[in-house]
């Protein structure tokens, strides 16, 4: 039966669909776009492949021009130079000269204009043809004086030599005389004609020009002059761009307006530019005919694609409007129509399918009509105002109307007023959200009962586009009755309840389970099992894992623990179903935890008091809550002292923070300890323990507890220490044995490496100990072993090892040497010496008096590189070596450190053989006052070696410091100064002259220096007022007291005190006010550059302020000039020692400088 479907909905609303046509016509572009592409860039090729056929055309004229211009200026000049090297035209002698150059002209008419002229332009020489008014017309003053400015070859400008003459140029080459001034020039004038490169131009396009340029833009020649261009600078854009580019091509406008493609080259050599140009017209003709004919076909094969789409499209359209046409009826509700159409087997097979999917539709549609006829479902169809427009039989039979009671009535037409406004307003509210209702309304039935229906209620969009409302509806009053009582059921039930989606959202909760979480109904609804769940895992699971399980095993029971809305934890017992179908599991959840903690603390009984050894129990905070009997005895707290502390109580504050944060890590996450630990005992005594601890869970893994063992270890460390004795202490002389050797020799090497600091091995043998072995038995050798390693301990800093590693073999580990290869192997033989000294002294061997040395090698430990092996081999290699030089002595591995050893060796045995042989030598340096008058002088010791000849003080003072040689030597010095005072005393001119002596730290420091100095004036009995002892302020730096008493006691004595190298050293005001000087020295290092550093003038100034404000006297040394001089007299110094009044020399020159002819600069 055919019908109206007022009712289905309208298709979605949809762009506008383009036509069949519009397609072909799309294909017909995507076909033709491609195709314009190709001729595009097919035109596009060809003007590029004829710009570049152009240019390489035009490079190669270009380059021709250059090639041939150039060779025609080269042999110009050659000829040129020639004239002008000839000797007599250097020389200027020209007697012959126009005869010689007539000959040339003769040769070649371009050398007719050929002449020489001085530097005033006056003709010296020319061809005897030349008219030497035409001759004078060629020079031009500007460029003639240019030529000889620059000394070399010019070309002129383009000019006129004569009104009636052509242009032409002038050529200039300077001549030079021997001696390489320029003297004359020598000038060749050239038709413009002479730069015509001679190329075809025949085979460039007409209108085409080419030529020369100057560098400064004046046009040389053309081939081609109708603007009379040459020799102006034209102001055409193409020759300014000429001039710009110099090389390379560019299209531009030329002087005579047309536009043309140019090449340019330079011929630097003369100052020239070579151009070829073409008109631009003529480069692209062929390409454009071209253009054009591609450009044509392929509009051809556009159009007859547009004739053949145009035809295509039409054989389609036709049956597909038929088809349409069908369509709408359809729309309109007629699923009767078929389709009926001829045209393409495609079009015809979407018909036949078209008819098949109409019957099948209709069919469709009655049997939903006798669906819902038949059905307990209530239907309903309403536009927006409210009319029926469509409902089903069911609906009129349970509510009793007629069809035509209903359709287009409103529910103000069939219901109460009050019913039918509620119904209103929740279509309107359904209007205005667009989203499905579903709700549970009442509806009263005769006889005063009351039926309840699950509404589901749409909006959707009708066939005329308009929206309506649709409704289903079921009756539920029996299944609601149970659900009533169902609820009733749960809310009065003990145990919680709570109903959890297949996401572990809660659904439905119970006032149980309110009650017992501490949350409205609202706020448990809002909430989701990860919410209230305290662990992540449970059993390894996640929460939506452990879902998956009680689905697949219908139920389950398991214990959790929850947090409740305040934050406290409770523990609970979970009973579970799952729901199939409705993705819903109903659970019952108990509390449990009172039991639970019931049974922890049985547990935690039970662990306490199941050991004999020292335990204790701790909560999850660390706090001590049971402790046995065997703990009190081990730590002396009884279990009172001990619970609700913590085992903070026992630290014995060895252990720093580190040690218990790598503990807490292990109990993290492996859940337990152990390790040696050091307590206090409650009476202070600390002793060695071993701790277990031990983390205890619950079943959830939640950490309840620590059991902690304690066990006292004290015999046990006690035995180790004696193993570890056995294994690193050699057992005769408790010395560190190779073992131990090996591990402190590789922390040495370490440590070298990271600091840069060198160390050493030293390797020590016992010499002939064997002999006393065999002779007085191994009893007298132990003790000798025993006394050596005594003696060897005493001779090294704490730091350093000294080891036995078996027999009479010693080795000692020195460390932290210094960063220099030279000093640290200065340190190792100052220890060397200092051990050879050592165990040279004879040995009681309980009544047998012994005498034993030692052989030493030594090597030096540089750098991590070398392990212990090699080390050793090395230090042994070394200790050999000293055996092979005699036994009783120190030799180095290294050769280069055992080279510096011997030399400083052998400077030590020289400088003692220097004080005995008398190789000294004192020089004197004057000092003088204002005037210049001699003061007195400074003793400069000099050593005068019989094969070195004189060796600097900067040579061997350090040495004589470090080896102690400087006691002798400056007691030499001071005694043979005070003779020189002596012979001074008795020559008037002399007699008052005063001697300064240097005495160094060392040699002041000695205890008895004030008994040699005085005994040194009475023996040589010389005044003590005329020796000055010159010191330095490193005296200040250790034990200043002692100082300033041995000072006051000289002082006392009538000598007099100089502190030399003032401001240098340690100057302290404090300790200079209280020593008694007399004068303070300058040091030449601010002397020096007194004149130009205003630092070293300030320091200058202040010392002699100091020395003014506490009465001292001043005198600067290091003066070199009478500048300097006159500076510091300016500041208010009047005393000088420097090279600007005399060098140190020796006595006799002394005397005769300064004494036998008296007076100073």
């Amino acid at each position: 039966m055919t019908e109206t479907r007022k009712g289905l909905p309208a298709p979605a609303q949809a762009a506008p669909a383009r036509s069949i046509r519009s397609y072909l016509l799309m294909l017909v572009l995507a076909v033709s776009l491609p195709l314009l592409a190709v001729v595009a860039f097919g035109i596009y090729y060809d003007f590029q492949q004829s710009t570049n056929f152009t240019k390489t055309t035009l490079k190669t004229m270009t380059s021709v021009m250059i090639k041939n211009t150039h060779s025609k200026l080269d042999q110009a000049h050659k000829i040129m130079a020639g004239v002008a090297s000839l000797p007599l035209v250097k020389q200027l002698q020209l007697q012959d000269c126009p005869e010689k150059m007539t000959n040339l002209a003769s040769l070649d008419p371009a050398y007719t204009r050929l002449a020489i002229v001085d530097l005033q332009g006056n003709i010296l020489c020319s061809a005897r043809n030349i008219p030497a008014t035409l001759v004078k017309d060629m020079v031009n003053v500007a460029e003639f004086a240019e030529t000889v400015k620059s000394g070399h070859l010019t070309i002129s400008a383009p000019h006129k030599v004569q009104a009636s003459a052509p242009l032409s140029t002038v050529m200039s080459l300077p001549v030079h005389n021997q001696a390489g001034q320029i003297i004359a020039v020598v000038v060749l004038s050239l038709d413009v004609n002479f730069y015509d490169p001679g190329i075809p131009a025949e085979s460039l396009p007409e209108a085409s020009r080419f030529g020369f340029f100057r560098d400064d833009g004046i046009m040389v020649w053309r081939n081609l002059d109708p603007e009379q261009s040459i020799g102006t600078r034209p102001s055409a854009e193409a020759a300014r761009r000429i001039v710009a580019t110099r090389k390379g091509e560019f299209e531009s406008v030329a002087v005579d307006g047309v536009r043309r493609f140019f090449s340019v080259m330079p011929m630097p050599e003369y100052g020239m530019i070579a151009f070829v140009g073409v008109p631009a017209d003529t480069i692209f003709a062929q390409a454009r005919t071209r253009a054009v004919e591609a450009i044509m076909l392929a509009l051809l094969m556009i159009g007859l694609l547009l004739v053949v789409a145009r035809a295509f499209g039409q054989r389609i359209t036709r049956p597909m409007t038929a088809l349409e046409r069908v369509a709408r009826a359809v729309q309109r509700g007629n699923l009767s129509a078929r389709a009926t159409l001829a045209g393409p087997g495609e079009l015809q097979a979407v018909a036949n399918e078209f008819n098949r999917m109409l019957a099948a539709q209709q069919h469709s549609d009655e049997l939903f009509r006798a669906f819902l006829d038949n059905s307990a479902i209530v239907a309903w169809i309403k536009d927006e105002d409210g009319h029926y427009q469509f409902v089903s039989d069911n609906f009129l039979r349970r509510f009793s109307f007629q069809a035509s009671e209903v359709i287009g009535k409103t529910d103000h037409d069939i219901l109460p007023a009050e019913i039918a406004d509620s119904y209103r307003a929740s279509d309107l509210a359904l209007l205005a959200s667009g989203e499905q209702d579903e709700a549970i309304w009442p509806s009263d039935n005769p006889g005063d009962s009351v039926s309840w229906w699950l509404v589901n209620k749409f909006v959707f969009t009708g066939s005329e586009g308009k929206r309506q409302l649709g409704g289903l509806a079921v009756d539920i009053t029996e299944r609601k009755r149970m659900t009533d009582l169902d609820e009733l059921i749960l809310q009065t039930a003990m145990d919680a309840f709570w109903l959890v989606d297949k996401n572990g959202k809660l659904r439905a909760v119970n006032e149980t389970a309110c009650s017992m979480m501490g949350y409205s109904r609202e706020e448990m609804l809002k909430l989701s099992i990860d919410d209230v769940d305290v662990l992540d895992e449970y059993e390894g699971k996640l929460v939506h894992e452990r879902l998956d399980i009680v689905r697949q095993a219908g139920a389950q029971q398991f214990e959790a623990r929850h947090r409740c809305k305040d934050g406290h934890i409770i523990d609970v017992e979970v009973s579970v179903r799952y729901l199939p179908g409705q993705e819903l599991f109903p659970a019952f959840v108990r509390d449990i935890t009172a039991r639970k903690q019931a049974e922890q603390s049985l547990h935690l009984a039970a662990t306490v008091f199941e050991s004999h050894e020292g335990m204790f129990v701790t909560n999850a905070n660390k706090i001590i809550q049971q402790v046995n009997r065997a703990f009190t005895e081990i730590t002396g707290y009884s279990r009172e002292d001990a619970i609700g502390q913590s085992p903070k109580i026992l630290n014995s504050g060895r252990h720093d923070q580190d040690f218990f944060a790598d503990m807490d890590v292990h109990l993290g996450m492996g859940g337990s300890w152990q390790g040696e630990i050091w307590n206090r005992h409650k009476n202070g005594h600390i002793s060695p323990q071993w701790l277990a601890i031990t983390a205890v869970y619950d079943r959830n893994n939640e950490l309840l507890h620590y059991v902690g063992t304690l066990v006292d270890i004290s015999m046990r460390k006690a035995a180790e220490d004696e193993i570890k004795t056995l294994a690193f202490y050699d057992p005769l002389t408790h010395l560190p044995n190779r073992r131990l050797l090996t591990d402190r020799l590789q922390q040495a090497l370490l440590a070298c490496a990271r600091s840069g600091r060198k160390g050493a091995l030293m390797y020590i043998d016992l010499d002939n100990f064997k002999t006393l072995n065999d002779t007085q038995g191994h009893y007298k050798g132990d003790l000798l072993l025993q006394q050596v390693s005594g003696r060897l301990t005493n001779c090294v800093r704490e730091g350093d090892t000294v080891a036995r590693i078996g027999g009479d073999e010693f080795v000692l580990l020195l460390e932290n040497l210094s960063e220099s290869s030279h000093e640290a192997a200065s340190q190792i033989e100052m220890v060397g010496k200092k051990i050879l000294a050592a165990l040279n002294q004879p040995y009681d061997l309980e009544g047998y008096e012994c005498h034993s040395t030692p052989s030493i090698g030594a090597t030096l430990i540089a750098d991590h590189e070398n392990g212990y092996e090699e080390l050793m081999k090395q230090a042994d290699l070394a200790m050999y070596a000293a055996k092979t030089a005699g036994r009783n002595t120190l030799r180095f591995f290294d050769p280069a450190m055992q080279a510096v050893v011997s030399s400083r060796a052998r400077m030590e045995k020289e400088l003692r053989d220097a004080l005995r042989e008398q190789q000294l030598r004192l020089f004197y340096q004057p000092q003088v006052g204002r005037d210049g008058e001699l003061l007195g002088a400074e003793a400069l010791v000099r050593w005068q070696h019989p094969q070195h000849g004189m060796i600097s003080p900067a040579e061997f003072i350090p040495l004589a410091e470090a080896t102690g040689l400087i006691l002798p030597l400056g007691q030499w010095v001071l005694r043979t100064a005070c003779m020189q005072l002596l012979d001074w005393a008795d020559d008037p001119i002399s007699a008052k002259l005063t001697i300064a002596v240097n005495v160094s730290a060392r040699q002041f420091r000695q205890i008895d220096i004030v008994e040699q100095v005085l005994g040194i004036l009475q023996e040589t009995g010389v005044n003590p007022q005329l020796l000055k002892l010159e010191l330095t302020e490193s005296l200040l730096v250790d034990d200043v007291e002692d100082t300033i008493t041995k000072m006051e006691q000289l002082k006392a004595a009538g000598l007099c005190f100089s502190l030399d190298d003032f401001g240098t050293g340690y100057s302290s005001l404090t300790y200079l006010k209280r020593l008694p000087l007399d004068q303070l020295k300058i040091d030449q290092s601010f002397v020096r550059d007194v004149l130009t550093d205003p630092n070293d003038a300030a320091i200058a100034r202040t010392i002699v302020a100091l020395s003014q404000s506490m009465g001292l006297s001043v005198i600067a040394e290091g003066v070199e000039s009478a500048e300097q001089r006159d500076y510091l007299a300016s500041q208010g110094c009047f005393a000088y020692q420097g090279y600007h009044f005399g060098k140190p020399v020796p006595i006799a020159d002394f005397t005769t400088a300064h004494l036998d002819q008296p007076g100073l600069p």
